[in-house]
């Protein structure tokens, strides 16, 4: 059994739960004398009347710490750093490290994404300008057509780039005839593919377009060109040659009088007042920018043909009529001349013979358009009346039989013999 009374013997009374020391105990427990109390507890059960032991500790015996001396006054601190300043110093710098990384991340996504919405504008805005593009060129196409359908030449011909001299067939009254005659229906147009100079402006629009031309299908394929915020055609005008028809041709009545000519696209009449050949054609420019060769087949009139075979008779007959031996050069037949022996014919004295009517009724060969031949045999022979000295003398000449051909040129009065 333990007593909790300070100990005996002398010194300083004890402090405490029984202190020790050589005065008389003043602990809790112990009196001076260190007899226990009455009400003193043993240290081995029973405790004792209404005394209740201290509770265990709830995770094991206590243990105790020695409590670190405090600096006297005057004394300064311990060295060491204060507890924790040194952690607090890495949390801030991780913090703010990852604060920065998160900024600039934040910067590059966003830089990113600004980006990204820049481009999906500038799609847009280019996908935007070539719609109107494409709307601007076909408005091109469509417009020519119109003013064309109105005979509207002025505004016809603005839509191309290429100005147009003075040009005789480019009028009013010309045009609409053409479009009447042929109007274009049924217009569908497709504009592709645009190329781009050198700093990716619009320079040039594909054209297509589809169409009936008098009721004819036609499909046509240009290329436009840009002027300012406007397209246009190189050229809206046909370029027709006329040359090596031979004969003067009017165009829906209007003789332009040159081998070369403009036309808008239409159905033009072709016809000649011309008095030898006859002309009845009609051909169609189908669209702008093209070129074409016109030339229609032409008949003679066959009141040319007639005026030439009479051409043919009366020659012939002519010839026969000469009553100068001397002046039949040009005629199918020739004599000698009698005179180199002595003998001169009387005036008118001389007479052609032809036997038969030769070239009556000539049948022309065609040479070429205007070129025309006959050929026929005849049957010539001749007399003359002539003095020699004091006499009077009749004079013959061999009959002979050979072929005559005759050669003329429709529209002119002269015949060629040839024998």
């Amino acid at each position: 059994m333990i007593d909790d009374a300070g100990a005996s013997g002398p010194g300083p009374e004890g402090v405490g739960y029984g202190s020790t020391g050589d005065g008389p105990g003043t602990g809790v427990w112990g009196g001076r004398d260190g007899a226990v109390p009455p009400h003193s507890v043993s240290s081995t059960p029973p405790y004792g009347p209404g005394f209740l032991p201290p509770e265990p500790a709830p995770y094991g015996p206590m243990i105790s710490y020695p409590t670190p001396a405090l600096p006297s006054p005057g004394e300064s601190s311990p060295t060491a750093p204060p507890r924790g300043r040194g952690n607090r110093a890495v949390v801030v710098v991780v913090v703010v490290a990852s604060v920065l990384a998160v900024l600039i991340g934040s910067g590059v996504v966003g830089s990113r994404l600004w980006q990204l919405e820049q481009e999906r504008r500038a799609a847009e805005a280019a996908r935007i300008e070539q719609e109107r593009q494409v709307a601007l060129a076909s408005d091109t196409v469509r417009g020519f057509f119109d003013a064309l359908a109105r005979a509207d030449v002025a505004a016809a011909l603005s839509y191309g780039t290429k100005k147009v001299e003075s040009e005789p067939l480019l009028n009013t009254e010309v045009v609409r005839q053409a479009v009447a005659a042929a109007p274009v229906t049924e217009l569908v147009v497709e504009v592709g593919e645009f190329g781009r100079n050198a700093t990716g402006g619009l320079t040039t629009a594909a054209v297509t377009a589809s169409y009936r031309i008098g009721g004819e299908p036609v499909e046509r394929s240009w290329t436009l060109v840009r002027r300012g915020e406007v397209w246009r055609f190189e050229k809206v005008t046909t370029t027709v040659d006329l040359s090596g028809g031979g004969v003067i041709t009017k165009l829906n009545g209007l003789a332009p009088n040159r081998a070369v000519v403009e036309v808008l696209p239409g159905k033009y009449a072709l016809t000649t007042d011309d008095k030898i050949f006859s002309m009845k054609a009609a051909y169609v420019a189908k669209g702008p920018g093209e070129s074409a060769k016109w030339l229609p087949s032409v008949k003679v009139r066959p009141e040319a043909l007639q005026a030439a075979a009479k051409a043919v008779t009366a020659s012939y007959k002519a010839c026969v009529a000469k009553k100068n031996i001397s002046d039949l050069s040009g005629c199918p037949f020739a004599f000698e001349d009698p005179t180199h022996d002595g003998y001169t014919i009387v005036k008118d004295g001389f007479q052609v013979v032809s036997k038969g009517n030769p070239f009556a009724s000539p049948k022309l060969v065609k040479v070429s358009e205007t070129e025309y031949t006959v050929t026929e045999t005849i049957t010539i022979g001749a007399m003359a009346v002539a003095r020699k000295g004091g006499s009077v003398y009749t004079l013959t000449w061999e009959v002979e039989t050979h072929q005559a051909v005759a050669t003329l040129i429709l529209g002119s009065p002269d015949v060629q013999w040839n024998w």
